[in-house]
C-alpha cells in the first residue's frame, strides 16, 4: 500500500549509484561483532582469543566504514547526517526503547518461568498484554504526535516510566 501511494512522489529524476562496499563493511561490522560478543560467552581462553580477533575486526570495520562514508557521495549510512542533534537524540532513545523492550521480553518469560514457576503456555498469556499494549500504544503515540508535533516528549517519558515499571 505505501508503495503503490508513494509512486507519484517527485524524485531526484538520476539514478544513484549503490554503495556496495558501505554495505559490506557494515555487514562485516555486525556480524564480526556478534560473532564476538558469542564466543566470548564461553569464557574459555581460545574462545576468548577468537572474540578478540572478532571484535578487533568489528573495530577495524568499523573506522574503515565510516571513514569509507564520509568519503563517498551517496553513502549507505549518511554519518553527516548524524551530526544533527535531532536525529542523534532521536536514535539515542530509539536505541534505549529497543534495548529496554528487548531486556524485558527476555527477562519476563525467564521469571515467570523460573521465579514463578508458571507453564509455557501461561507465560504466552500472560505477555499478550504486553503485545497488545505496545500495538495500541504506537498507534495511539503516532496519532498524538501527528497531531500535536511533539515528538521527543513521548519517548522520553515512556522510557521514564518502563524503566521505573521494570525496577
Amino acid at each position: 500500500v505505501v508503495t503503490l501511494r508513494s509512486t507519484g512522489l517527485p524524485g531526484h529524476g538520476e539514478r544513484r549509484p549503490f554503495d556496495f562496499l558501505g554495505l559490506g563493511l557494515l555487514a562485516l561490522f555486525v556480524a564480526s561483532v556478534l560473532i564476538g560478543f558469542s564466543r566470548a560467552s564461553s569464557m574459555t581462553p581460545s574462545a576468548l582469543l577468537e572474540a578478540g580477533a572478532m571484535l578487533a575486526l568489528g573495530v577495524l570495520s568499523l573506522l574503515l566504514l565510516l571513514r569509507h562514508e564520509l568519503r563517498t557521495p551517496f553513502p549507505l549510512l549518511p554519518i553527516k547526517l548524524m551530526r544533527t542533534p535531532v536525529i542523534w537524540r532521536a536514535n539515542g532513545l530509539v536505541a534505549c526503547h529497543g534495548a529496554s523492550f528487548v531486556g524485558m521480553l527476555t527477562f519476563l518469560p525467564v521469571y515467570l518461568g523460573v521465579v514463578r514457576g508458571v507453564s509455557l503456555a501461561d507465560i504466552g498469556w500472560l505477555l499478550l498484554p504486553v503485545a497488545t499494549g505496545v500495538g495500541v500504544g504506537s498507534l495511539a503515540t503516532a496519532q498524538i504526535t501527528s497531531r500535536t508535533g511533539l515528538t521527543a516528549i513521548f519517548p522520553s517519558v515512556g522510557l521514564t516510566i518502563s524503566t521505573a515499571l521494570m525496577v
